[in-house]
Protein backbone atom coordinates (compact mmCIF):
# COMPACT_ATOMS: atom_id res chain seq x y z
CA UNK A 1 0.00 0.00 0.00
CA UNK A 2 2.93 2.31 0.64
CA UNK A 3 4.05 1.87 -2.97
CA UNK A 4 0.60 2.90 -4.25
CA UNK A 5 0.53 5.86 -1.84
CA UNK A 6 3.94 6.97 -3.06
CA UNK A 7 3.02 6.56 -6.75
CA UNK A 8 -0.34 8.35 -6.46
CA UNK A 9 0.58 10.92 -3.82
CA UNK A 10 -2.60 9.96 -1.95
CA UNK A 11 -2.71 8.39 1.53
CA UNK A 12 -4.02 4.83 1.16
CA UNK A 13 -6.10 3.60 4.09
CA UNK A 14 -7.09 0.14 2.93
CA UNK A 15 -7.20 -2.42 0.13
CA UNK A 16 -10.17 -4.44 -1.11
CA UNK A 17 -9.43 -7.62 -3.02
CA UNK A 18 -11.31 -10.48 -4.61
CA UNK A 19 -10.32 -13.84 -6.07
CA UNK A 20 -12.64 -16.02 -8.12
CA UNK A 21 -12.42 -18.82 -10.66
CA UNK A 22 -14.05 -18.83 -14.08
CA UNK A 23 -14.29 -21.09 -17.10
CA UNK A 24 -11.35 -20.86 -19.55
CA UNK A 25 -12.05 -18.69 -22.59
CA UNK A 26 -10.81 -18.76 -26.18
CA UNK A 27 -8.49 -15.87 -25.24
CA UNK A 28 -6.97 -18.00 -22.46
CA UNK A 29 -6.12 -20.68 -25.05
CA UNK A 30 -3.96 -18.11 -26.91
CA UNK A 31 -1.77 -17.48 -23.84
CA UNK A 32 1.49 -19.40 -23.31
CA UNK A 33 0.82 -22.76 -21.66
CA UNK A 34 3.17 -25.06 -19.72
CA UNK A 35 2.31 -27.75 -22.30
CA UNK A 36 2.31 -25.99 -25.71
CA UNK A 37 0.04 -28.70 -27.18
CA UNK A 38 -2.40 -28.39 -24.30
CA UNK A 39 -5.46 -26.24 -24.04
CA UNK A 40 -6.29 -25.03 -20.54
CA UNK A 41 -9.03 -27.11 -18.95
CA UNK A 42 -8.64 -25.87 -15.39
CA UNK A 43 -10.25 -22.58 -14.40
CA UNK A 44 -7.99 -19.54 -14.18
CA UNK A 45 -8.23 -17.37 -11.08
CA UNK A 46 -9.24 -13.74 -11.54
CA UNK A 47 -7.93 -11.41 -8.83
CA UNK A 48 -8.86 -7.77 -8.33
CA UNK A 49 -7.45 -5.13 -6.00
CA UNK A 50 -8.78 -1.68 -5.13
CA UNK A 51 -6.65 0.70 -3.10
CA UNK A 52 -8.82 3.20 -1.23
CA UNK A 53 -7.54 6.62 -0.13
CA UNK A 54 -8.36 8.53 3.06
CA UNK A 55 -11.34 10.21 1.36
CA UNK A 56 -12.89 6.86 0.39
CA UNK A 57 -12.05 7.17 -3.32
CA UNK A 58 -10.41 4.43 -5.37
CA UNK A 59 -6.81 5.54 -5.93
CA UNK A 60 -5.72 2.45 -7.88
CA UNK A 61 -7.48 -0.59 -9.38
CA UNK A 62 -5.94 -3.70 -10.84
CA UNK A 63 -6.98 -7.05 -12.31
CA UNK A 64 -4.73 -10.10 -12.53
CA UNK A 65 -5.25 -13.51 -14.08
CA UNK A 66 -3.63 -16.51 -12.39
CA UNK A 67 -3.07 -19.52 -14.60
CA UNK A 68 -4.21 -23.02 -13.67
CA UNK A 69 -2.09 -24.63 -10.99
CA UNK A 70 -0.53 -21.37 -9.79
CA UNK A 71 -0.58 -20.29 -6.17
CA UNK A 72 -1.08 -16.73 -4.98
CA UNK A 73 -0.13 -15.20 -1.66
CA UNK A 74 -1.18 -11.95 -0.06
CA UNK A 75 0.32 -10.25 2.94
CA UNK A 76 -1.89 -7.41 4.16
CA UNK A 77 -0.24 -4.44 5.81
CA UNK A 78 -1.54 -3.46 9.23
CA UNK A 79 -0.74 -0.07 10.71
CA UNK A 80 -1.73 1.45 14.01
Amino acid sequence: MQLIAHATGRPITHRLGTASARLPTAEDAKLPQPDPAGVPHEPPVVMTAEFIDSEGAVAEYGVGIGGPGRTGRTEPEVTR
